[in-house]
């Protein structure tokens, strides 16, 4: 519901966002029509949206396996991460990400002594635990926009913890421009797994 607190001022949107499907599709009708945008093309992208949240991952057989691990609106918004798995396909790498692990495995990769407060972050610690225990994993690709906030908790983990069991690539995804800079980088990074 919007309110206008003033001449000058713009409304205030605030909705109750639930993750049931159909709680969720009215709160995002209700946001985008305060802010002007038509409800068919809420609807269009919704529609969207559920349909490639219930595709599998697209893997390759390859001679790298590699654990991608991120947020999930950075590992599978295309624009944001400026088509990653898709070049990693095209570089002939089976890859993993962080949301494709069962939560109860994830749970049990998270350990009390890492233990975060932020659900996103719990379960990026647990997927990269997993991946660095698990022997068929070549190397770990992490997904960052933000060096600040709760990503820098798991940057350091990652850095002081995980790269010292598995070869680790953090990728700053905000710092990106072009798509080359990033090519370059994870075309080094699996050249490199690849020469041990």
């Amino acid at each position: 519901m919007s309110e206008v607190y003033g001449p000058d001022l713009p409304p205030i949107i605030a909705v109750d966002v639930e993750l049931d499907p159909r709680k969720l599709c009215r709160a995002f009708i209700t946001t985008c029509k305060a802010m002007g945008v038509n409800k068919s093309r809420v609807v269009n992208a919704l529609d969207i949206l559920l349909e490639d949240e219930t595709k599998p991952t697209p893997t390759v057989e390859g001679d790298l396996i590699l654990g991608v691990v991120g947020h999930p609106y950075l590992l599978y918004d295309e624009f944001l991460n400026l088509n990653l798995l898709s070049k990693l396909s095209d570089m002939g790498v089976t890859y993993v990400t962080s949301a494709d692990i069962d939560h109860t495995i994830l749970d049990t990769y998270i350990k009390q002594d890492y233990d975060v407060y932020w659900l996103y972050e719990r379960e990026m610690i647990g997927a990269a635990n997993y991946f660095a225990t698990n022997r068929k994993f070549n190397g770990i690709i992490y997904c960052v926009s933000f060096g600040c906030g709760p990503s820098s908790v798991v940057s350091e983990f990652m850095q002081r913890v995980i790269a010292k069991r598995i070869p680790l690539l953090m990728l700053v995804l905000d710092e990106h421009a072009t798509e080359i800079g990033l090519l370059t980088r994870i075309e080094a990074f699996c050249d490199m797994l690849r020469w041990k």
